[in-house]
């Protein structure tokens, strides 16, 4: 597999400010939510999924909440030859008010070989980090770290940038922009971004307004080459191209238009993915999606009653039904499996306290319940939808939709009682992730509750104070102890932050509100409740 080259930054080089025309008026200030399903198409046949989530932050330093989630696969095609790659993208952060990128978390899984940023932008320090860990041969990875000023516009990738690019009026008539992009290897590469004319695009039984965008030298191998790229009056990507038009991404109408069924991308392979999120949550969507497609629980069976006379043969019978587990498996019948799988767990829930005593049966009975999850995997595909749990929660966090954050948990909960678990040490992990979503769950409610804090900073204060500091010295003199106290003057340099107009310094507490200042900086405030951090920045 070749090295994956992701481009990291776009700095503008100085342009020619254009008239404006009447497309002027197409652009259009973001809402409050924008959330959009896409759909990828190579070669006529559907490949898997792009997602992307723009959100606004009510009372916040950064304007803007930021997730880009896809999976699929893609035929790569050259001189050498054809090569498959299955890729999954994951990206979460904040965006600033222009939409530069804050903060960005970025992962990028291709054939299993995994790249990440980690993107942290310090305004006080006029500092940008990116920390980025590529895959190396041998399961080996490097680490680089890239800086730069906190002022130079940066994005990880091109859709931020289309929204910047919009909502600055860049894209209000035919143009050329020119940008330098860094890469890991730090060595700028020119870009073209080639803007046309407004025109009518049909898609989804209706009629967008978009700019016809064309994007060179933006080199993001082994990712598909994508360099044509259709964006509406918000800055949002509605189609998307390659330049052989053999790959599009389209808008789709939801999350089930867009993953499809039978998509190579997605469900074939018979693989698992940490950046799947098959059945998560679209906000727009309202509650629990992942309830509504998640397949109903087997109803548990009538325990089973086993007299020592008849532990034998209740082994025997169950080493029967793990051979035809394994058959059932084996020829794709998952239907007649889940019962067989079930059937076995009765008896083996049955047999356990039956065998304790009996090294030899209590060894036979633990090596069965070993071949049935290996071969059917029941306790592991719970753990799997746990996680699919939790990863929603996580997206519902960002919504402050508490409601449905309990309807996972609850689902999280009910899991916690399946036979799968039944003395199995799993069932620790799934403790862990209860947790965290409870967790979760905290801090959403603080979310909620910190949004509606009268935080107004208008302005940072420095004085210098002197401290009388009495110092005690003890000296030993010729076998006597003389202790000596002397008064000394300290001078000290202490901050306070003007909020709500009264004066705080470090770790007090705004009253009335409830909120730690935990940081105070030249333009911003760093406070904290409840666990819940936030950055607020000063009243303009």
């Amino acid at each position: 597999m070749r090295r994956l080259t992701v481009s990291l930054a776009a700095l503008f080089l100085p342009f020619p400010l254009l008239g404006q025309d009447q497309d002027q008026e197409q652009r259009v200030p973001v809402p409050a939510l924008i959330d959009s399903w896409y759909k990828v198409i190579q070669d006529g046949e559907h490949r898997g999924y792009f997602h992307e989530r723009i959100s606004t932050i009510p009372k916040r330093f950064t304007k803007y909440e930021y997730l880009l989630e896809a999976e699929y696969d893609y035929t790569h095609k050259d001189d050498g030859g054809e090569e498959s790659l299955i890729i999954n993208e994951m990206a979460t952060g904040e965006l600033e008010e222009d939409f530069d990128v804050f903060t960005m978390d970025v992962q990028i899984v291709v054939n299993g070989a995994k790249l990440t940023q980690t993107i942290r932008t310090f305004p006080d320090l006029d500092r940008r980090s990116v920390e980025i860990v590529l895959p190396g041969a041998d399961d080996t990875a490097e680490r680089r770290e890239l800086e730069m000023s906190s002022t130079e516009p940066f994005w990880p990738f091109v859709q931020p940038l289309f929204y910047k690019l919009r909502q600055g009026g860049d894209l209000a008539q035919p143009r050329t922009i020119r940008l330098k992009v860094k890469t890991e290897e730090e060595t700028p590469a020119p870009v073209e971004v080639i803007v046309t004319a407004m025109a009518d695009l049909p898609v989804l039984e209706k009629t967008f307004r978009v700019n016809p965008v064309t994007i060179s030298g933006w080199d993001r191998r082994p990712l598909p080459p994508l360099t044509r790229f259709w964006v509406d009056k918000f800055g949002r990507v509605v189609e998307a191209a390659t330049a052989d038009d053999k790959l599009r991404v389209h808008l789709a109408k939801d999350d089930r238009d867009a993953r499809g069924s039978g998509t190579r991308g997605v469900t074939a392979k018979g693989r698992r993915d940490p950046f799947s999120k098959t059945g998560a949550l679209t906000p727009l969507k309202g509650p629990a999606a992942t309830a509504k497609k998640e397949k109903e629980a087997p109803k548990p069976g009538k325990p089973l009653e086993i007299k020592d006379s008849e532990v034998d043969r209740y082994l025997k019978e169950a080493k029967a039904k793990i051979q035809t587990l394994q058959e059932e498996v084996a020829r794709r019948d998952m239907a007649a499996a889940e019962k067989s799988y079930q059937d076995f767990l009765l008896a083996y829930e049955a047999l356990y306290s039956k065998v304790q005593k009996n090294p030899v049966q209590r060894s036979e009975l633990d090596d069965l319940k070993g071949q049935a999850e290996r071969f059917y995997g029941g306790a592991e595909k719970l753990l799997a939808r746990a996680e699919t749990h939790l990863r929603a929660i996580n997206d519902l966090y960002a919504t402050d939709d508490v409601e449905a954050i309990d309807k996972e948990i609850k689902a999280l909960q009910n899991l916690r009682g399946r036979r799968e678990f039944f003395k199995d040490e799993r069932i620790l992990e799934l403790d862990r992730i209860i947790l965290q979503a409870e967790q979760k769950r905290a801090q959403a409610q603080a979310r909620i509750e910190l949004a509606k804090k009268v935080i107004l900073l208008s302005g940072i204060v420095s004085e210098t104070q002197t401290v009388m500091e009495t110092v005690q010295i003890d000296v030993t003199i010729g076998g006597g102890r003389l202790s000596v106290k002397e008064p000394v003057k300290v001078v000290q340099q202490v901050t306070f932050a003007v909020i709500n107009d009264q004066l705080y310094k470090e770790g007090d507490v705004v009253a009335g509100e409830g909120v730690r200042v935990d940081r105070i900086s030249r333009h911003s405030v760093e406070i904290s409740y409840k666990g819940e951090v936030r950055l607020v920045g000063m009243k303009k």
